[in-house]
């Protein structure tokens, strides 16, 4: 909570403390020197405070948000990396009209101005005769002497030379991210986790992962994207879980029903569709992990994608992860996303010669992710053969959005 004259400061179990601020997950810089949070690509949030000003760290993937609600009449700010937290806080009645314009319009406004890149995002998602509500990301920030908000510069933009040069930048970012979980100094040193199934990104995730000592990957018991059997070319352990859709039978365009409704609630309760509840299968081996996910491909990796500046996300998917990922308890990384500001050069890669043997001239045609996943001996025809999505798309979401947020705010009841 900021109010003028200082900040007061409310943190989960799992976060860790520094002389000069905190921070909740991890970053590609050592743990031992904070400061390097601030110019590093960070999966996770915190603040750093130096020299008089309090700067708020920001999540490098916009796949999570931190929200700022204002309090105009009590001069009062609300910021957290949990909406239902906010609300909460600030004790926004589920009737309230701010509770129901947010009902209306978060979810798909943030889809649309995801669509713009982070750069040109309006960060103003609700405003009533009382409160506004600001969504961020992927910029630092902080605010000015008249309480103005201000965003730090983004990192640099990274133009890779080739193949070579991309690959080694991913290692590198995934390595000292892996160092920087597994640091005996946390709270919970963290264990990296992958996810694996029989398409192109999770399977060269995974490999990346694997070349840098991650030893187990999570897979979906579904027919036709098993990763069980990627896991052990690799030499790592397979875990397998079910599907939370008991019968996929059905599709996976579905209404909040049922025995999904409770479990929908956490998921629901964010700026994204809910689709993210498929996560909930790995539960009982997420707690105290850096969880490796393919989440980015489609606009990075993909050979025929389109040049994409400031992180712009064209699906609506991958946004609804916070809740269950903080109460849970571990760090979310998704390696495609580092260093892909701008991905130009990516896509010239993709596209280059020293790439053609790892094209297969489809439609459905990721050289970059076969070629990590083929270096690393897996076989060409044990993935990366169709696109098979296993999230689910609720049709009802908008509908129980106010109930999922009010069954989730009493976590957070102060």
């Amino acid at each position: 909570m900021r109010r003028k004259g200082g900040i007061e400061c409310t943190i989960g179990r799992s976060v860790d403390e520094f002389e000069n601020g905190f921070f909740e997950g991890v970053w590609a810089g050592s743990f031992l020197d904070f400061s390097s949070a601030l110019g590093s690509e960070t999966y996770g949030s915190g603040i750093y405070r130096s020299k008089g000003r309090t700067t708020f760290i920001q999540r490098k993937d916009v796949r999570e948000f931190t929200f700022i609600l204002r309090d105009r009449l009590n001069q009062v700010e609300y910021i957290s990396n949990s909406l239902c937290f906010a609300l909460s806080a600030a004790r926004i009645g589920p009737d309230s009209a701010l509770m129901g314009l947010l009902s209306d319009n978060l979810v798909d406004s943030t889809f649309e101005e995801g669509k713009k890149g982070f750069h040109a995002m309006n960060p103003v998602v609700a405003q009533t005769t009382e409160y506004t509500l600001y969504r961020i990301c992927y910029s630092n920030f902080w605010f000015d002497d008249d309480g103005l908000l201000r965003f730090d510069p983004p990192v640099a933009v990274r133009d890779f030379k080739d193949w070579n040069d991309y690959k080694g930048y991913l290692l590198a970012t995934t390595q000292a991210v892996f160092s920087n979980g597994g640091n005996r100094q946390r709270k919970l040193p963290l264990v990296p986790l992958s996810s694996v199934s029989r398409g192109y990104d999770s399977p060269a995730v995974t490999a990346i992962a694997n070349q840098c000592g991650c030893q187990e990957a999570v897979t979906l018991r579904v027919n036709g994207d098993n990763g069980r059997a990627i896991a052990r070319m690799l030499g790592m352990r397979p875990l397998v879980f079910p599907h939370v859709l008991k019968q996929r039978s059905k599709g996976l365009t579905r209404t909040i029903e049922g025995y999904i409704s409770k479990l929908s609630h956490e998921f629901v309760a964010t700026a994204g569709i809910g689709d993210d509840i498929n996560s909930i299968s790995f539960e009982s081996v997420l707690n105290g992990k850096i969880f490796l996910s393919g989440v980015g491909g489609d606009g990075n990796w993909q050979k025929d994608a389109k040049p994409n500046l400031g992180l712009k996300k064209s699906i609506p998917q991958s946004t609804s992860l916070t809740e269950f990922r903080l109460r849970v308890g571990f760090a979310h990384y998704p390696p495609i996303l580092a260093g892909s500001l701008c991905t130009s050069s990516l896509i010239r890669i993709a596209n280059s010669d020293e790439m053609s043997g790892y094209s297969v001239n489809q439609a459905y045609d990721r050289p970059i992710a076969r070629r990590f996943a083929e270096e690393a001996g897996i076989p060409r025809s044990s993935f990366g053969i169709k696109k098979s999505a296993q999230n689910p798309f609720f049709t009802n979401r908008n509908e129980i959005w106010r109930e999922a947020v009010t069954e989730v705010m009493k976590r957070y009841t102060i």
